[in-house]
């Protein structure tokens, strides 16, 4: 008997039913976004660490000069991890009407999460918001997270896009980031935090003090945000909120090249192993879905009259399963789904998951030139 289509079968399965709890999810938090949330005006430290940003901290403080929050609400507070460009010198250049205060790491310490940790004690508001230098911001999107906390949120997450490009190769990177930012809305949707992104992020400071920020985390150079909100969610037991409202989007920037792009997705899967047993076990057959993808295809160029057939439904109904949930973030990540994008992007999506999870954890990655080995 051959297994590999049954195999593939069963894994797909799986894959389409863990994608319809995720639209489930979705649909929960189009609901609860569209209720209206308190009218407090907490103070808010927006907490940015960057290292070699000459290019993106202009376009980031203008972003941050538009938001529709008052201006003595909130500070900005720029954490520089020794950057040896010109970032410090245009920060320092700065006299406009927003609270700007530049920190420096001192000397022997770096990474996202020293920045941020260091942020977090200089930082004055009650509310810490979170994004990254490459980013810019929706001009309610201030007011929209510092809005969503009541006595029981811990922490608010909102959506990231990445800014549209011309070139095949930046849309498809915006068609998979807004998957990969669905599938963790749709997840918070059902109670079952797995992945959120820093670039859009709102916690306590009191709640971050109290569980060490950090430190249980504090050797891995990637997933700060998500490992802050599982303790937040799973330790403390407070209310993780996504906002699914174009309010508060935060938009990126696409990566120009191929390399730049699979080290970004190898940082981003490096700290796959550190995840809770349970999302570990809830993850894997998905990863083995993909490998038996892969397996699939190579036995349909080897034996085509055997395997074609297989792999064409297990390609259309896989990519029925991802439409399912990109076609709930029309409106707020895309504007539309292209089937010029979305097809040759489902092709290759299985190859650079496989090889983005088998690198980053077992070998490493470089990141703002720095090396990261295991």
């Amino acid at each position: 008997m051959d297994y590999l289509p049954l195999s593939a079968g069963i894994l797909l399965f799986y894959y389409a039913a863990f994608l319809f709890r995720v639209c489930r999810g979705i649909v929960r938090l189009k609901r609860i976004s569209s209720e209206k949330a308190n009218d407090s005006v907490p103070y808010v430290s927006v907490i940015i660490p960057f290292r070699n940003e000459e290019k993106n901290i202009p376009r980031l403080i203008a972003s941050l000069e538009g938001q529709k929050y008052p201006k003595d609400s909130f500070e900005i507070l720029l954490i520089n991890d020794h950057s040896d460009d010109s970032s410090v010198k245009i920060i320092q250049a700065y006299t406009g009407e927003i609270s700007v205060t530049l920190l420096h790491l001192p000397d022997g310490v770096t990474g996202k999460k020293s920045a941020i940790t260091y942020g977090v004690s200089h930082a004055r508001g009650e509310i810490i918001a979170g994004t990254d230098a490459d980013c810019v911001h929706s001009p309610e999107w201030l007011s929209t997270l510092s809005a969503a906390f009541d006595s029981t949120t811990g922490m608010v997450t909102g959506p990231v896009t990445i800014a549209e490009g011309k070139g095949i190769f930046e849309r498809m990177q915006r068609l998979e980031h807004a998957g990969l930012s669905l599938s963790g809305a749709g997840l918070i949707g059902t109670n079952h935090p797995v992945i959120c992104s820093g670039a859009n992020i709102a916690y306590r400071k009191s709640l971050f003090e109290k569980i060490n920020g950090f430190d249980a985390a504090k050797t891995l150079t990637s997933g700060d945000d998500e490992q802050l909100m599982h303790k937040i969610f799973y330790q403390e037991k407070k209310k993780v909120v996504f906002l699914f409202d174009k309010r508060c989007l935060v938009t990126t920037i696409p990566e120009k090249r191929t390399a730049e792009f699979l080290q970004q997705r190898r940082r981003w899967a490096s700290k796959s192993l550190n995840y809770r047993i349970q999302t570990i076990l809830m993850l894997s057959p998905l990863f083995l879905f993909f490998i038996a993808y892969i397996a699939l295809f190579a036995a349909a160029v080897h034996d085509p009259a055997q395997y074609t057939l297989f792999f064409l439904a297990v390609f259309l109904l896989k990519t029925a399963a991802d439409f399912m949930v990109l076609r709930q973030g029309v409106g707020i990540y895309m504007e539309k789904l292209s089937p010029g994008v979305l097809l040759p992007a489902e092709l290759l999506h299985p190859l650079y998951i496989i090889y983005s999870v088998l690198a980053g954890v077992f070998s490493g990655f470089t990141w703002k030139k720095r090396d990261h080995r295991k």
